[in-house]
C-alpha cells in the first residue's frame, strides 16, 4: 500500500507530484509476514503559547497479552508528530522494568523523519510494555492544535515493523488521552465495551425523558440513577471521547449530549452543597455548559 497525505491549507490548484514506488514480485516468500504496528495516542490536544507540552500513549502489559497472540519481532521503527513536535520515544517494558528505548528522537524533525532499524529484531513479548512519549513547542501558535490529520493539527504515532503479522490481533495499540480501550483499569471501573454495547437504550432513555431547554425532574432522577450504574458517565476522559463521537454525528449526537447536560448545573449546586472539594463537579459543569451552548447556537 502507498498512502499519500496531501496539505494545502492555502488551496493552490497548480502544484504536482510525480511520486510513486516499484513493485517487485517473486515466487521465493518469505518464511514470515511482516506488518506494521501503530503505537501512541489518537485523542489530545496542545494548548497554544507553551514551551513543553507532553502526550503520552500506552500499549499496557493487559493489551499487549490481548493482542499478541505469541511474541513478534520488530525490525524496524520510526516516530511520527507534527510541526509542533521537538522530541519522541518509544520504550519497551517488561514486568516494570525498562528494557530498551526502541526509538529516541532527541531533535526531531517532521520534514526529516528517521528509521531506526535492526539487523537483530527486538523481541515483545505478550505483558510487555510498550510507551510513546511525545514532546511539543506550541509556542508559535495562538489557538489549540487538536489531533487530525492536517499538518496544522497534531499527531503522536510510533510506528513498528514487525513479524510474523498474523500474531497480533489489532493493528493499532493506542490510548485515547489517559485511557486504553484494551486496558478497563485505566479507566476507573468503566467498562467501555459494556458502555457501548449498552448505549443505545441508554440514549433513547436520556432523549425521551430529557429537555436541553431545561432540567426536568424526572431527567435529573435517570441521570442521577445512570451515573451510579455506570462508572463510565462519571468519567470525564471517556465522556470527553464520548462528547467527540456524539458530535461527529453532528444534529443527533449534539441533541443528545446537550440533553445529558441539561441537569448538571441542578446537580452541581446539589454537589456543591455537599461536598467541600467540588473540583469534579466544577469540571462536569463546565463541560456541560458548553454542550449547551453549542447546542443553543445551531438553533
Amino acid at each position: 500500500m502507498l498512502q499519500f497525505h496531501w496539505n494545502n491549507p492555502e488551496m493552490v490548484d497548480t502544484y504536482e507530484d510525480a511520486s510513486g514506488m516499484t513493485l517487485h514480485y517473486t515466487p521465493n516468500l518469505r518464511l514470515y509476514d511482516a506488518a506494521v504496528w501503530s503505537v501512541g495516542n489518537i485523542e489530545f490536544e496542545i494548548p497554544p503559547r507553551q514551551r513543553l507540552v507532553t502526550v503520552e500513549g500506552r500499549c499496557t502489559s493487559r493489551c499487549t497479552k490481548t493482542y499478541l497472540k505469541e511474541p513478534i519481532y520488530i525490525t524496524a521503527a520510526w516516530n511520527h508528530m507534527h510541526y509542533l513536535g521537538v522530541s519522541q520515544t518509544i520504550e519497551q517494558y517488561r514486568n516494570g522494568v525498562r528494557l530498551r528505548y526502541i526509538t529516541n528522537d532527541v531533535t526531531y524533525s517532521y520534514d526529516s523523519p528517521k528509521t531506526v532499524e535492526y539487523v537483530t529484531p527486538i523481541e515483545v513479548l505478550p505483558g510487555d510494555e510498550l510507551k510513546t512519549t511525545c514532546h511539543y513547542n506550541s509556542m508559535s501558535r495562538s489557538k489549540t492544535a487538536e489531533f487530525g490529520d492536517s499538518t496544522q493539527q497534531e499527531m503522536c504515532f510510533g510506528f513498528l515493523t514487525y513479524y510474523p503479522a498474523q500474531a497480533v490481533s489489532e493493528d493499532s495499540c493506542s490510548s485515547f488521552r489517559n485511557f486504553s480501550y484494551c486496558d478497563a483499569s485505566t479507566l476507573n471501573g468503566c467498562d467501555p465495551g459494556k458502555f457501548w454495547r449498552e448505549v443505545g437504550p441508554l440514549w433513547a432513555n436520556i432523549s425521551s425523558t430529557c429537555s436541553f431547554h431545561s432540567c426536568f425532574p424526572e431527567c435529573k432522577e435517570l441521570i442521577l440513577a445512570q451515573r451510579k450504574k455506570n462508572p463510565c458517565l462519571a468519567n470525564s476522559d471517556f465522556m470527553k471521547h464520548v462528547k467527540t463521537w456524539a458530535l461527529s454525528k453532528y444534529h443527533q449526537g449534539t441533541m443528545i449530549m446537550a440533553k445529558l447536560a441539561s441537569c448538571d448545573v441542578e446537580i452541581y449546586k446539589d454537589e456543591m452543597s455537599q461536598d467541600d472539594n467540588p473540583t469534579s463537579a466544577a469540571v462536569t459543569l463546565t463541560f456541560s455548559l458548553a454542550v449547551v451552548l453549542f447546542c443553543v447556537m445551531l438553533q
